[in-house]
This record gives structure tokens, C-alpha cells and sequence, in this order.
């Protein structure tokens, strides 16, 4: 059933949604701390997130429109180039 004025409602990006555990600063910052070498699960340790939500940060899945180095392939674990 439509209910009037409820559907196609974008959520807020990033920062902006009233679900969001990180702000755009501190996704840059896991992203640019994971590629020099910090590791994904100290990462989600020290934020008390899970290790998946570290991972797709660090992967591009979540946090597109959002800056910092992004790996180029999560399957092969490869970075992209600086």
C-alpha cells in the first residue's frame, strides 16, 4: 500500500543521517590511518564498531562521496596508488 508522501524519501548522506556513527573527518582518518598500515581490526577496536563496518569504509561500499585513499580491489586486497 502507498502511503501519501512517504515513498522515494532519500535518506540524509553521510554525516547528515540520524544513523551515522562517524562523522566525514573521522571516515578520512580510517582511511588514511588503514593505508599506512594500520590494521582494519584495531581500527573498528579503538571506534567500538564492527570490524565490517571498518572494512567497507576502508573498501568504498559505505562512504562513497567521502574522501581518503580507497582500496582498488577488496576481493585481491590491493591499494590504490597514492
Amino acid at each position: 500500500m502507498h502511503v501519501k508522501g512517504r515513498s522515494g524519501r532519500p535518506s540524509a548522506p553521510g554525516e547528515r543521517s540520524s544513523t551515522a556513527k562517524f562523522t566525514n573527518a573521522e571516515v578520512v582518518s580510517i582511511r588514511v590511518r588503514f593505508d599506512q598500515g594500520e590494521t582494519i581490526v584495531a581500527l573498528a577496536s579503538e571506534k567500538k564498531v564492527s570490524i565490517s563496518a571498518v572494512a567497507d569504509i576502508v573498501n568504498g561500499r559505505t562512504w562513497r562521496n567521502i574522501g581518503g585513499p580507497v582500496r582498488i580491489n577488496p576481493a585481491l586486497g590491493r591499494r590504490k596508488a597514492s
